[in-house]
């Protein structure tokens, strides 16, 4: 019974350990591609 409930802990806070891991990897792909789309257009008002 104690394996038991240990597997089921781990078995949360994994789930949530790698919940919040992919939550950073999706901020940081969203705050990369914010900031590239302002320096296209800085390129692009410099070139015209």
């Amino acid at each position: 019974m104690t394996e038991f409930i240990l597997f089921i802990v781990g078995l949360l806070l994994g789930g949530c350990i790698g919940v919040v891991f992919m939550c950073c990897l999706q901020i940081n792909r969203l705050y990369k591609t914010d900031s590239m789309k302002k320096e296209v257009e800085a390129n692009e008002k410099k070139n015209c």
